[in-house]
């Protein structure tokens, strides 16, 4: 674990991440859960708002089909 995150444990009754986890594979999806609930205070809630696909090459597809217009977030554009 993180040792910056350590003082943060058990410290959130409510976390809300939005439009982050599309970014993410389906295994650091499942870590990324794991870590915030232990952000969490005993009875926090985690509210996760983003797009969702039923399969990946759903989302795959919807890629391809709107690549214009598709908002994404490049590591260049963050600095």
């Amino acid at each position: 674990m993180n040792i910056h995150l350590q003082k943060c444990y058990n410290a959130y009754d409510f976390i809300i991440a939005t439009y982050s986890s599309h970014h993410l594979t389906d295994d650091e999806k499942i870590q990324f859960i794991q870590l915030l609930k232990t952000l969490l205070k005993e009875g926090g809630c985690i509210l996760i708002a983003d797009v969702a696909f039923q399969t990946r090459s759903d989302l795959e597809k919807c890629h391809k089909e709107n690549k214009d217009g598709w908002d994404g977030i490049y590591k260049d554009e963050l600095c």
